[in-house]
């Protein structure tokens, strides 16, 4: 029983004797160095459309023919308002002489997409306006004094996905699309990114069918009366 218990005591100092080495260590001979290169040119190309709701996918198919209230504009990037909404429709009614709000009779959705391929840190602003209401069928000019306001929206970005994003700047309230004047300022800003927050892909996405027209009393006319409404897209200054 004695040698079989001083064997092993042997055994496990031996062990601990190599364990407590020094590691040894290759010489060098030679070093060499090369190189690993990338280069990236600027983003001229068409920007894919996204998800309005998950924007982190691509739409498919891309220019969906269920869907002739948002348009594709065919704009290049490296920055480019992709998708704007084409059409609002307030429907037929009676004339009411105490005016009245009007619901719209769209379903579904609006939205903006935005995309931002520059490498500069600058951000950008969507901004909106439009023109009177007018019955361009009339021999003399006949307009119909309107607001047009439009609900609440979600921003999101495919930097972070279907989930809401605080980083884009737009309305908590109502938004009233203003009256462009005549010199042609008055554009209100409808969505915007600072700096590098709106890089990538972003969509600005509200219930269509919660636009409003108000008419105000003694406002309404027989005719049909159309106005055009003006989204545009600006980068912004080097803060």
């Amino acid at each position: 029983m004695k040698k079989t218990k001083l064997l092993i005591s042997t055994t496990l100092l031996g062990s601990l004797l190599l364990a407590g080495s020094l590691p040894v260590f290759a010489e060098e001979v030679n070093t060499e160095s090369g190189t690993a290169s990338i280069q990236f040119t600027e983003n001229n190309e068409k920007p894919e459309i996204v998800d309005p709701v998950d924007p982190e996918k691509p739409l498919d198919p891309q220019v969906p023919v269920d869907d002739p209230d948002n348009e594709d504009t065919e704009n290049l990037g490296p920055l480019s308002l992709d998708v704007y909404p084409a059409r609002f429709d307030f429907g037929t009614h009676n004339v009411d002489m105490m005016g009245g709000e009007y619901d719209s009779t769209l379903t579904g959705i609006h939205y903006l997409q935005i995309t931002d391929n520059r490498s500069d840190n600058h951000g950008w602003n969507v901004s909106v306006s439009r023109t009177e209401f007018e019955d361009t069928s009339a021999s003399e000019k006949r307009t119909l004094a309107a607001t047009l306001k439009l609900p609440v929206g979600t921003a999101r970005n495919s930097m972070i996905g279907a989930e809401a994003t605080d980083t884009l700047t737009h309305s908590d309230a109502e938004f009233e699309i203003p009256v462009v004047a005549e010199d042609g300022s008055g554009a209100a800003t409808i969505l915007s990114a600072e700096e590098s927050n709106g890089k990538a892909t972003s969509t600005y996405v509200w219930d269509a069918s919660q636009e409003k027209l108000t008419i105000g009393k003694g406002a309404a006319k027989t005719g049909t009366f159309t106005s055009t409404v003006n989204w545009t897209l600006s980068a912004m200054p080097e803060q």
